[in-house]
Order: C-alpha cells, then structure tokens, then sequence
C-alpha cells in the first residue's frame, strides 16, 4: 500500500452487505475506503502466502 492512489472503483452492494461493511470500518476506526483497502490488501497477501506454501509443499510431488 505504499503506490500513490490515483484509481477510483465503483462497486455496487446489497443494502445489508453495505451496512455490514460500514459497521465493521466503524468498529475498526477506519473509513469505509481505508477499510475496503486494508481488507483487499489482506487478501493479496494471503493469497500469495497460499501459494508459496502450495508450491513448497507440491514441489515433491
């Protein structure tokens, strides 16, 4: 998250699932923005870490 942010993304959610979200930002201290983008930016990086741990465990096999 170090890359200036310059893109803007427009997504559209249920009302429940938009309350949801706005609820857990609040409760984290974030705005909704800075939490759709720390939550994105945790799923990369357990992405990742999944697949290097796929790749070391398959290597053998």
């Amino acid at each position: 998250m170090n890359e200036p942010l310059s893109e803007v993304i427009r997504i559209r959610v249920t009302p429940s699932h938009a309350a949801r979200l706005g609820e857990a930002a609040a409760l984290s201290g974030l705005s909704l923005s800075n939490y759709i983008r720390r939550r994105l930016s945790a799923d990369d990086t357990l992405q990742e870490e999944l697949t290097r741990k796929f790749h070391y465990c398959c290597r053998d096999g």
